[in-house]
């Protein structure tokens, strides 16, 4: 690891010092002296809240349940503790995770040690190394404690479904949810929009360090709305505090707070985070705007009659989430925004988009962008999505074809097994989004 630019413009000389720049930028502190009014009465609410109600203790199958789910093979944390470890002594010793788990439920903690992480910090490919933003945070956390976090996830889970708070254009992280849903709602939503007539374009959000940066207390906010089991809510209040990263090297070893932010890596995580990120799809946007999310990526749909409206919809709805954002302790990156303006009909031109701002920078059009695998373009022709596609599979045809030929024989049936379990599901992927154009094609093949 090279020595990287510190905020006065000067670099780091030592080990230690490049790891501790690094992790200030990666895990920011929080700094409760510059809260808001209305953040602070959220403290409030959150250290006053009390409740009657009382979670059951963890049966032994669904503690069964989640070491079966567990992947192997996967790298432990601080303790060293193995998938395979941990089955091992559950085998020999069920009663011992059983009383265990149930007891830190019981008292409402989590244990001290399980909220250490290990911290390995990856070059991001293709960025500058004399940054510190340029890497890549992995946390390796105690495989017990990712089993009691499962435990808890699959508590909050249900307690939300239940309650019917889990909202529907959420489609990350969520069962029955995934990319298709999400480009076949987005699709869905742009149809809907010019259906009227009018201008219509599409902004995709990005929330600087989504995961890492989101105020905690604003995830338990969430479960004091919810009416979390009081144990349960105790466990998640002392979930977040005390959390360390600590990096290891051959000249020693750093321990660092982690403030901010749902904790890397484990299994609660993208629940949490997708609690908050709930609220921003409730937020009072203008009329004629539409906004859904996968996990962190948010995707805002703007509709006017001119071209004019749009741009008045689109800035406004954009003040609104900043305001949200900063609610949170969240920040929207306008160098990362990305601007489509639908130009099928001929409403809007790329030669003259609208112009929408964000923080008084002007978003820059683009003709095409990436939504979840999909390729979408400003004419809705989804031509570049099926070149790229294309492209793909003849390579990976190829490819097959020149491994058949070399290692077994080339039988259509072990052919056609492949093609269906591979080629197939990756030709199909995003057909939500792009399926409709089947249809026209077909027609102009019949004309």
């Amino acid at each position: 690891m090279q020595s990287v630019q510190k905020a006065d413009g000067t670099f780091t000389t030592s080990m230690e010092e490049t790891v501790n720049t690094i992790v200030a930028r990666l895990f920011p502190l929080d700094h409760s002296p510059s809260e808001t009014i209305e953040q602070r009465e959220v403290r409030r609410m959150v250290a006053e809240y009390n409740s009657l109600e009382m979670a059951p203790p963890f049966s032994p199958w669904e503690i069964q349940g989640v070491l079966d789910q567990m992947a192997p093979r996967k790298a432990p944390g601080k303790d060293v503790i193995t998938v395979e470890i941990l089955r091992a002594i559950h085998k020999q010793c069920p009663m011992l995770l059983i009383h265990l788990l149930n007891k830190c439920l019981e008292i409402g903690c989590f244990p001290e040690n399980w909220k250490s992480a290990k911290l390995v910090l990856l070059a991001k490919p293709g960025k500058e190394p004399s940054q510190a933003g340029s890497y890549r945070p992995i946390c390796l956390l105690s495989v017990v404690s990712k089993a009691y976090d499962k435990l808890l996830t699959q508590r909050l889970t249900f307690l939300f479904h239940s309650k019917d708070r889990l909202h529907p254009r959420q489609h990350g992280f969520r069962v029955g949810r995934s990319c298709e849903t999400a480009n076949c709602s987005l699709w869905g939503a742009i149809s809907s929009a010019l259906s009227d007539r009018g201008r219509v374009c599409v902004i995709s959000l990005d929330v600087a360090g989504a995961f890492d940066s989101v105020w905690r207390q604003s995830v338990l906010s969430r479960l004091v709305y919810a009416g979390c089991p009081i144990n349960i809510f105790r466990v998640i209040r002392d979930y977040f505090l005390g959390r360390k990263v600590v990096f290891f090297h051959d000249t020693g070893q750093w321990a660092f707070r982690a403030e901010r932010g749902v904790p890397q890596g484990s299994c609660s995580g993208p629940f949490l985070w997708n609690v908050v990120l709930d609220t921003a799809l409730d937020v009072g946007l203008p009329e004629g705007c539409f906004i859904q999310a996968f996990a962190n990526d948010l995707v805002l749909v703007v509709r006017g009659l001119t071209k004019e409206e749009l741009e008045e919809r689109g800035t406004l709805a954009l003040q609104k989430l900043m305001a949200w954002g900063a609610q949170h302790n969240l920040t929207f990156n306008p160098s990362k925004t990305v601007l489509l303006p639908i130009t099928f009909g001929g409403r809007l031109s790329l030669t003259d988009p609208p112009v929408i701002t964000m923080n008084s920078t002007v978003l820059q059009a683009s003709g095409g962008c990436r939504y979840l695998g999909v390729w979408w373009e400003s004419g809705l022709t989804f031509l570049e999505h099926f070149k790229r596609v294309r492209r793909r599979v003849d390579v990976l045809s190829y490819r097959l074809s020149m491994v058949a030929g070399r290692f077994f024989t080339r039988r259509e049936k072990i052919f056609f097994r492949i093609y269906k379990g591979a080629l197939e599901p990756y030709i199909l992927y995003g057909y939500g989004g792009w399926g409709h154009r089947l249809n026209f094609l077909k027609s102009q093949r019949f004309s």
